[in-house]
């Protein structure tokens, strides 16, 4: 079967941005563990409606990484399938995944303070969903990395706790005086706590099985208490990432959200939205879980395959303008009037 959105999407190792010394050699390792099946792939059905019916939409990403990304036929949501499993990606997240993503091997006083200052947006979001400022609450992130963002909730008067899976970046938010731990969802529940606000920050889409995660997000919430959540969503191509899906794509998410799917998501998992925009930002409560879904499939590969177009339309454009100067010289110098021709040329190439 091809690759629904052409062959630049289909596998040929070939990263499609710049990368530093620290991201190539770890995508050299990462290859080899793929290449060598270290790294174990597993076929799964869709997480919102179960279906297998799926089309293939690449087969790389913008790192040129093998992974293979297939839309759900039945409702419409873009996932990563075949994907590693469970064992790999505790590996991927806890040897490689800071290092290819945030290019950088150790973390650093400059990525905690852009933590501390989406941590203010947050807040600010936050309290215009609820119609207060959330003070005195205990907040809770998964995915918390150094902690930068409940650095900001902490210094607002708020009891934070964090939980990642990367042992170096926890102990640099320890460092700045934070409660973290090593984990994730399971740790919180452990701990039994209610929390009044959950935090995932661009973590969602990393998730393997988010209806799951949702039940037990439901089960850590307090009363009243509200899950604020983050991802990239396909429509958001055209301001963030040039209107190029396959800058979009990156190994270590497994869904890929239009906030159309991540609502059905949502539901089916048991909560509703408060307020959100296109953009993928979003804060849901605890409400009743629902079955039924609106099927996206159409409208989401029209849009894939629309950017696409668009894109190539735009990589073309210069020679298109090209094309046009030589015809509209040729009937001009023909009339011999080559000194409008000439003005034309500069016009068109700026030579």
């Amino acid at each position: 079967m091809g690759v629904a959105l052409g062959k630049r999407y289909e596998y040929d190792g070939k990263p499609t941005m710049a990368m530093n010394k620290v991201q190539l050699e770890t995508k050299k390792a990462i290859d080899r563990k793929i290449a060598s099946g270290h790294y174990a792939f597993e076929e799964v059905g869709c997480a919102v409606c179960g279906s297998c019916e799926f089309e293939k939409l690449a087969e790389k990403e913008r790192y040129g990484l093998f992974m293979p990304v297939a839309i759900c036929r039945k409702c419409g949501l873009v996932q990563t399938n075949p994907r590693m499993d469970k064992q790999s990606y505790s590996e991927f997240y806890r040897c490689e995944y800071r290092k290819l993503h945030n290019a950088a091997e150790h973390p650093t006083e400059e990525f905690f303070q852009s933590q501390r200052e989406r941590g203010k947006e947050i807040y600010n979001f936050i309290a215009k969903a609820i119609g207060q400022e959330p003070r005195g609450k205990l907040v809770a992130e998964i995915g918390v990395g150094a902690g930068g963002i409940l650095q900001y909730f902490k210094e607002m008067g708020n009891e934070v706790l964090g939980f990642d899976f990367d042992e170096e970046y926890i102990g640099y938010g320890k460092k700045m005086g934070l409660s973290l731990e090593i984990g994730g969802i399971e740790k919180l529940v452990a701990a039994g706590k209610k929390a009044d606000i959950i935090i995932y920050c661009h973590v969602f889409e990393h998730l393997l099985d988010p209806v799951s995660e949702l039940e037990k997000i439901s089960s850590c919430l307090g009363a009243g208490g509200v899950l604020f959540i983050e991802v990239p969503t396909i429509k958001g191509i055209h301001s963030v990432y040039n209107s190029d899906f396959l800058q979009y794509l990156n190994n270590a998410h497994t869904y890929h959200f239009t906030m159309e799917t991540l609502d059905n998501c949502m539901k089916k998992g048991g909560f509703e939205i408060i307020y959100g925009t296109d953009s993928g930002v979003a804060v849901f409560r605890a409400g009743k879980k629902t079955e039924g879904h609106a099927n996206e499939y159409g409208k989401t590969i029209a849009f894939l395959k629309s950017a696409e177009n668009s894109r190539a339309a735009l990589i073309n454009f210069p020679v298109v303008k090209l094309r046009i100067f030589r015809a509209i010289s040729t009937i001009i110098s023909s009339a011999g009037l080559t000194a409008a021709a000439k003005k034309i040329r500069v016009k068109l190439t700026g030579k």
